[in-house]
């Protein structure tokens, strides 16, 4: 499987992002911009700072949709424990300078966006497909191991994979 790249402007940036068909679910045209019915897992790089890699679990938040909310929770207590143990066993590849945990991961149900973690690279290359590659190849079977300890929950919700992101 091929991660899908895409771009967007922030307020702030220009944000470029990847992701798996299998990481973006909505239904009923939900999306992070009208902030209900949606379920996004994705890499991010900002514009401004192309060495900085961070992994986005998104959902509507909890006053707004308790039950996605309570999938992207799920989600991120799965990725946080396999990746604790990930990092027990010093298995970082070395190009990583940093790893940091989000600084906000305890408000994930008052937040869209929650930052699960973030990478620094050494050395990033030019071409952010190829900085996109370097975490997804140590991360995407957690990534994919924590999305599908999910999947019941997220197809109960009724979500569909969507290829596109808004």
């Amino acid at each position: 499987m091929k991660l899908i790249h895409t771009e967007h402007s922030s307020r702030k940036d220009k944000n470029f992002l990847a992701y798996y068909l299998n990481w973006n679910y909505s239904k009923d045209n939900g999306n992070y911009s009208n902030g209900n019915n949606f379920l996004s897992v994705h890499w991010e790089i900002s514009d401004s700072n192309r060495n900085v890699i961070k992994l986005h679990v998104e959902a509507p938040i909890y006053i707004t949709n308790p039950a996605l909310n309570r999938i992207k929770q799920k989600i991120i207590i799965i990725l946080l424990s396999k990746i604790a143990k990930l990092n027990t066993c010093n298995t970082f590849d070395s190009s990583i300078d940093t790893f940091e945990l989000g600084s906000q991961i305890h408000l994930g149900d008052n937040n869209k966006s929650t930052t699960v973690f973030k990478i620094t690279l050494l050395s990033p290359n030019n071409d952010i497909e190829q900085n996109f590659s370097v975490v997804n190849n140590i991360f995407e079977k957690i990534i994919n191991d924590s999305i599908n300890k999910a999947k019941d929950l997220i197809t109960q919700e009724k979500l569909i994979a969507q290829e596109s992101f808004n």
